[in-house]
């Protein structure tokens, strides 16, 4: 009867410390390098980013290619001016519209479902893996609906993959490379060609 009503415990423990798994809370400024791609959408980009979720904004610099057509772009979403501009290297123009999509911080949607922990890598050799932690969830975007999974480290809660998968998109980013120190007003300053918009 005492090993029946241990193995019971130890059950329920486990039951709930898995339900009691809450998602992290990521840094609210990082830098990184990235690459992204929709096979169904036929874009992938190799880019680095800077994110700030306490000014709401991103900007991505890097090489793009949609379809055939490639282009080396700088991209600033300013979320709280509702503003977007887009300057293509190649031909040398910005383009300054509107941002009707609302601000979504880059972080495991609170009602995302734990799905395990692993090591990317080698776990049992030293320094040859990171452990992360798994979330799904079905997530509104745009206006469209996805099927979401995350991936972040454990320790300090660090972006490293991210997919959404529906009938038009299979999405997904990678991260390396990241640096959580703070950013300023300088990583997000616009091209010369887009200040005269």
């Amino acid at each position: 009867m005492n090993k029946l009503s241990l193995v019971s415990v130890i059950t329920v423990l486990m039951v709930v410390q898995s339900q009691a798994r809450m998602p992290c809370k990521e840094p609210a400024q990082w830098k990184a390098m990235g690459f992204d791609r929709d096979n169904k959408a036929k874009m992938k980009s190799r880019f680095e980013i800077s994110y700030d979720a306490l000014k709401q904004r991103v900007r991505k610099v890097g090489i793009e290619q949609i379809g055939s057509k490639s282009d080396y772009v700088e991209l600033i979403q300013l979320f709280n001016e509702k503003t977007e501009y887009r300057f293509s290297d190649t031909t040398k123009t910005c383009e300054k519209k509107a941002l009707n999509q609302e601000w979504s911080d880059f972080s495991i949607p609170k009602n995302a479902t734990f799905y395990g922990d692993f090591y990317i890598g080698a776990s049992e050799l030293k320094d040859s893996s990171v452990l992360v932690s798994s979330w799904v969830d079905n997530v509104n975007l745009g206006g469209q609906k996805y099927e979401l999974l995350a991936l972040f480290t454990v320790n300090n809660c660090v972006p490293v993959s991210v997919y959404l998968d529906n009938d038009e998109h299979d999405y997904q980013v990678h991260f390396f490379n990241v640096s959580a120190k703070g950013l300023s007003d300088t990583d997000f300053s616009l091209p010369q060609e887009c200040l005269i918009l």
